[in-house]
């Protein structure tokens, strides 16, 4: 999905979500921005295996991070052409972790894919 593919008021969460970014990841291969979001002129491919972490930040007690649709997350990079297959072979590892935030201004989700 294009950031131009949103309404306006979700693209304009979405950019503020962006601008926001202070995740810091050690993968040799980053996406983030404009290029996270299918502006990229050429989408890297990653070299299996890799492993996934997700991190979702959501305000509230009562939510169960397993209907976070980490499903549709996966088949997002296999269709983007990131990755052939979601395999255990291509990857053999999925982490999630669910961090409870205060505002919903503060709500994202954060993909990382990591080559072994």
């Amino acid at each position: 999905m294009k950031l131009s593919d949103l309404s306006p008021a979700h693209r304009k969460q979405a950019e503020a979500q962006l601008a926001d970014r202070t995740s810091v990841c050690s993968a040799k291969q980053k996406r983030t921005g404009d290029e996270a979001l299918g502006k990229a002129k050429e989408v890297p491919k990653l070299h299996p295996p890799v492993y996934i972490f997700i991190t979702v930040y959501k305000v509230g007690d009562n939510w169960d991070l397993d209907n976070r649709e980490i499903k549709s997350l996966i088949d997002s990079i296999v269709k983007e052409g990131i990755l052939s297959d979601d395999t255990i072979k291509e990857i053999p590892r999925i982490s999630r972790q669910g961090i409870r935030v205060d505002t919903r201004a503060e709500e994202r989700t954060i993909v990382e894919v990591v080559e072994y």
